[in-house]
């Protein structure tokens, strides 16, 4: 499988750790959509290749990228992303302890 926005091949054995929901409290007056919220469904899954020439040019991401391990966890991270974080490490096979 090709992620077109970051051009990286994954392995088939994408697993669903958990997911987000996010809920508008304030609508902005102009806001035309039908739902004030939406689901971010967040994966496992491990890094193949690097395929440039798949990525979509002016997809919805916003600065996305691959990091290390090492600098992942030297983020400031919300509880909640700490919480994904640990489910993805404590799936991973190799995960440091």
């Amino acid at each position: 499988m090709v992620s077109g926005a970051t051009g990286r091949t994954v392995t088939a054995s994408a697993a669903m750790i958990g997911f987000i929901h996010f809920h508008i409290l304030a609508r902005p007056a102009d806001y035309t959509y039908p739902c004030s919220g939406f689901i971010n469904l967040v994966y496992l899954a491990e890094a193949d290749a690097h395929l440039p020439e798949t990525m979509r040019a002016g997809d919805v991401e916003v600065g996305i990228g691959f990091r290390s391990l090492a600098e992942v966890l030297t983020f400031d991270l919300s509880p909640d992303e700490r919480l994904f974080l640990q489910a993805a490490l404590d799936a991973r096979k190799d995960a440091p302890r």
